[in-house]
């Protein structure tokens, strides 16, 4: 099954070739200017990853044990991101910390205990969500990206010895099952087309879905009002940290099987 829609302009055919481009030499490919333009999460500033770490701390105590923490601070060795102390002894890029943060969301709110939990995240990015995610636990991840994302996220992973399935937007299976879906600012991108297309054919085959945008709440509303058909229970929540000038916003979807 062949995405449907507008993934991302054709202005930015250069953000393909650069993926393609640095999957053969990762060693700083969080710098990279293109990269970092479209994927920038790494080189936030200092109070960017001060505010998550705070939200984190407070909400989710137990993700910052020095045991997970060694573990999370893998995703920070390859790639040369802009790491912060946050305080003395605690080093981490603002990217890492976010995703930490997003695990402790889905956790949150999801909780089921099945150990094998399935995971499909639709716009994976280099891969470092599924890398926190899979070193909390043994998840079965699968990311969705456009083939040229992909070759970098299959050599970013494998850097780390994680094993994660991939569906490139060429190449999605219908009708798969998963048990949590993330879409980190991914779907908010879309036009809409691609929104029914991704809601139709892998979002409401989920039990849960935690969605964040980055879009007008025209667009909020449009996404919220798809989503209803398939979900008993639609949650908005603030995004954390919040931007200037930016209208972000978390979706979290439970179907009638979660409480």
């Amino acid at each position: 099954m062949k995405f449907k829609g507008r993934w991302l302009p054709e202005t930015v055919k250069d953000y393909r070739a650069t993926c393609l481009r640095l999957s053969n030499d990762l060693s700083n490919f969080k710098q990279d200017d293109i990269y970092k333009y479209y994927v920038g999460t790494d080189i936030r500033n200092f109070n960017y990853a001060q505010q998550i770490y705070d939200y984190i701390k407070k909400h989710y105590p137990d993700l910052l044990l020095p045991h997970l923490l060694a573990y999370f601070q893998q995703n920070d060795k390859i790639g040369n991101p802009i790491i912060h102390e946050i305080v003395p002894d605690f080093n981490f890029a603002a990217g890492t910390l976010r995703y930490i943060k997003v695990l402790g969301d889905v956790l949150k709110h999801f909780k089921q205990t099945d150990v094998r939990q399935k995971i499909i995240e639709i716009g994976g990015g280099y891969g470092g969500q599924a890398l926190i995610f899979k070193h909390y636990k043994n998840y079965l991840y699968t990311i969705i990206d456009i083939p040229e994302a992909i070759v970098l996220a299959k050599a970013y992973l494998a850097a780390n010895n994680f094993d994660v399935g991939f569906h490139d937007s060429e190449h999605i299976p219908a009708d798969h099952k998963y048990d949590i879906c993330i879409s980190d600012f991914c779907l908010s991108e879309l036009d809409e087309e691609g929104i029914d297309f991704y809601i139709d054919n892998v979002i409401k085959n989920c039990l849960f879905a935690y969605i964040t945008t980055n879009c007008s709440q025209d667009k909020l509303d449009l996404i919220v009002h798809k989503l209803k058909p398939s979900f008993s229970k639609i949650i908005i929540e603030n995004y954390i940290p919040q931007e200037q000038n930016r209208f972000n916003k978390i979706i979290i979807a439970k179907n009638g099987l979660l409480s």
